[in-house]
């Protein structure tokens, strides 16, 4: 009799902890199915937020990425909300866009263009540059060197066109030189050669 009521005692032992490993399967298995979940909307929607190079602002893995920021040597820039640019700071050679070379110590709106907006900007050290909304980009301040990409060295108080009839897709600026990835993916880059900087051998 005492060897039948251990045996059951064993059965039971067993059923109870096939009962507890299963419940401790399903709990482990419900814990972990909501957070992979997430994770994969997640995954979707920072995937559909590069479908678009020209989204403004900061897409994280992208070559394409924007920046809503831009500091020159003594003065700087930032995209808004609607892509409007504003400009503050040193003006000495239009760097600001504004039309003058007024100096600015609160942020002063820059004319992209009619209905233009801006997705990027750059700062050398007294030149600007931004990639606006139709893949263009303008450039704006000293120009000494070319660093406007405008054809002459004539500076520039309002954003300029750069020439060539590209579209842009990232552009930067050094102190006296920019360069830009096209849509293509080919770079380009124009302004002060002193050191090689343009890449062009």
């Amino acid at each position: 009799m005492a060897h039948s009521l251990e045996e059951q005692n064993i059965s039971r032992f067993k059923q109870i902890t096939i009962v507890v490993f299963i419940a401790i399967l399903v709990g482990t298995v419900s814990l972990t199915s909501v957070p992979a979940n997430q994770m994969l909307e997640e995954q979707k929607e920072a995937s559909n937020s590069h479908r678009n190079v020209y989204d403004p602002g900061y897409q994280e893995g992208s070559v394409f990425t924007g920046t809503p920021v831009a500091l020159g040597e003594d003065h700087g820039c930032v995209i808004f909300d609607y892509g409007n640019v504003s400009c503050w700071g040193d003006n000495s050679k239009g760097q600001l866009g504004v039309g003058d070379t007024t100096d600015y110590a609160t942020p002063q709106s820059v004319d992209l263009g009619e209905g233009r907006t801006a997705l990027s900007i750059t700062a050398g050290d007294y030149h600007t540059c931004a990639i606006l909304d139709d893949a263009t980009a303008k450039c704006w301040g000293d120009n000494s060197e070319g660093q406007l990409g405008t054809g002459n060295s004539n500076d520039a108080t309002t954003p300029a066109l750069v020439s060539g009839g590209h579209s842009y897709a990232t552009i930067t600026a050094g102190s006296q030189h920019t360069c830009a990835i096209l849509d293509t993916g080919a770079v380009y880059c124009w302004g002060d050669n002193s050191n090689g900087q343009l890449g062009d051998d």
